[in-house]
């Protein structure tokens, strides 16, 4: 286990500092014990409300709460004086012995909503609820505590503010009255546009208004229900959902392309069933900025008919292709997708063809891929978290059954991504959970991966897998390859003499891999189901094995003690 060092002390602060949650589970992952550290007089929860750390808080708080045992650290002078300007009198109660608990720093910080909201849950003792009245009693409000629940006056007005409120009122009279031919349009997306003051929105007029207003700040006020075929080209502003929701039939993407940013949104496809004849998504079917903190759930049966001149499409369910970045994010449901012209075809959760960064994302999405009147070179790639990676992979989870049928052509399904294709893709510290299974009639392969379907390029590492994967071919002549890491991958070949006999040595050629872990299921223990060695003579498969300190088999509960498991 990792020491908790100063450095390390100092990655979390900056984490807390700028609520990254992606960094933040990154130094836990390393180390569990960081969730009980106590920085002084403050847990780690009390310091997240301080630091206004939300999506961190979000994330751990339930974690967090059980916690009642804590590693002490040093109190960083910031923390104090953050804490200081928010406690006002009230320090003197909370010495450099005391602990400032969550429950009553929420209300040192005024988070009154969230504190009345959370009450129960944090369980206050009689002594927490007595220092919880003082403090807003000496702000002029009266608390009352009955059944558990939490009650908070609001503060009466002074006569102070009620001249100040009066002789506001007087003066926007005066201005009525002296300028009589000044309009005020009051625009349906009230606010200003900016990061403190976005405009509101409210229903699907204003918010393809908004697409068009690149570098403003934009946040939903309202669920929206979008009427069936709307679909914005480019939402180049700032979009921050507040945690609403949008209902969309599905028939369009919601989104061509994304060049902006949009968070805290879920968006549910309404539709059964759709047909589309080009790459689709349901939330965007290209972002080349950032998605973050998004849920979509869909339950849809996608018919694809591309039509003469298509080599290949892409469907996803968040995006068909990412350039940029997609952090925090959910996928729920099952697509059941059916391509019926032979096209090769690519399906996933968060993006079918990622170029950009995927992470700490989560798809618990069945995802089930058919192609009708295959060709030999027709392509199947299936991947629980992007079907074609030449990106950044970086600890996502799949909990959703992957699925691939094809009566010709090749079938890739790997439990994280199909394919791992570029010399700087990194695929690291990912999850697979949930089951495989692939079948083929034909004479082409079948590649099935706990992590990848097929391994070419890049690096992976400190991933893990306990998905149970089946293959099945009926055509003797067809290749299949299983395994708990990779179906098969990309590798050469040497000849050496070795005392006097030819010895043939193979290893992975562009492909770095290294500390990944699969569970053992059905007694079988390779990890690269295939190996492909390529020279200049010849193109072979090989039989597979593991790779020392690479692949690694493991019982399940083994892999769960690992420092790499996390769910």
């Amino acid at each position: 286990m990792e020491e908790i060092n100063k450095q390390i002390i100092s990655k979390i602060l900056d984490a807390l500092r700028a609520d990254s949650v992606y960094d933040f589970r990154t130094l836990v992952s390393s180390n569990q014990s960081i969730l009980s550290l106590r920085f002084g007089r403050f847990p780690l929860l009390s310091l997240a409300y301080l630091y206004r750390a939300k999506k961190i808080a979000r994330e751990y708080e339930s974690r967090l709460l059980r916690i009642s045992d804590y590693i002490k650290v040093d109190e960083s002078h910031n923390s104090y004086k953050k804490f200081r300007d928010y406690a006002g009198v009230h320090l003197c109660k909370y010495g450099a012995d005391s602990i400032v608990l969550p429950v009553e720093m929420l209300a040192i910080i005024r988070e009154t909503e969230y504190l009345k909201s959370k009450f129960k849950t944090l369980k206050p003792t009689a002594g927490q609820r007595e220092n919880i009245i003082k403090i807003y009693s000496r702000r002029g409000k009266t608390v009352a505590i009955k059944n558990g629940a939490l009650n908070v006056s609001s503060e009466p007005l002074k006569k102070s503010y009620i001249i100040t409120l009066a002789s506001a009122m007087a003066v926007a009279l005066l201005f009525v009255f002296l300028f009589p031919f000044f309009i005020i349009t009051v625009h349906s997306s009230i606010g200003f546009g900016t990061e403190q003051r976005p405009f509101l929105i409210t229903n699907a007029e204003q918010l393809l208004s908004a697409s068009e207003r690149e570098y403003y700040y934009f946040a939903l006020n309202a669920d929206i229900i979008l009427p069936d075929g709307f679909e914005i080209e480019t939402f180049s502003a700032r979009l921050d959902g507040n945690g609403h929701t949008i209902y969309a039939t599905g028939n369009k993407p919601f989104i061509g392309n994304i060049s902006g940013q949009i968070d805290n949104l879920s968006l549910i496809a309404t539709a059964d069933e759709i047909a589309v004849t080009e790459d689709f998504a349901f939330f965007a079917v290209e972002n080349t900025g950032t998605i973050e903190n998004i849920t979509v759930t869909a339950n849809v049966k996608i018919t694809v008919m591309t039509g003469e001149g298509e080599s290949a499409v892409f469907i996803g369910v968040m995006t068909a292709r990412n350039n940029g970045i997609i952090t925090d994010c959910r996928i729920y449901g099952n697509m059941e997708v059916i391509i019926t012209d032979g096209t090769s075809g690519a399906l996933s959760s968060f993006s079918a063809h990622n170029r950009g960064t995927i992470r700490s994302s989560h798809n618990y999405a069945d995802l089930s891929l058919e192609i009708l009147n295959p060709v030999n070179n027709t392509d199947l790639l299936v991947g629980g978290i992007t079907a074609f990676n030449e990106g950044i992979l970086h600890q996502n989870k799949n909990e959703g059954k992957l699925t691939g049928q094809s009566v010709g052509g090749v079938i890739y399904i790997g439990g994280i991504t199909a394919y791992a294709a570029h010399f700087n893709g990194v695929v690291e510290n990912n999850g697979s959970f949930g089951n495989i299974s692939g079948f083929s009639s034909g004479d082409a392969g079948l590649f099935l991966g706990g992590i990848a379907g097929w391994g070419d390029r890049g690096a992976v590492r400190n991933n893990f897998s306990l998905s149970v994967i089946t293959g099945t071919n009926d055509r003797t002549e067809g290749i299949t390859a299983v395994g708990g890491i990779f179906g098969s991958a990309y590798g050469r070949r040497s000849v050496v003499e070795v005392e006097g006999n030819e010895d043939r040595v193979y290893w992975l050629h562009f492909i770095i891999v290294s500390n990944n872990y699969f569970a053992l299921w059905q007694e079988a223990d390779i990890g690269i189901g295939l190996l492909f060695v390529s020279n200049p003579e010849q193109h072979n498969f090989y039989p597979g094995g593991n790779i020392t300190n690479g692949t690694i088999p493991a019982s399940g509960q083994s892999i769960r003690n690992l420092s790499i498991f996390w769910e």
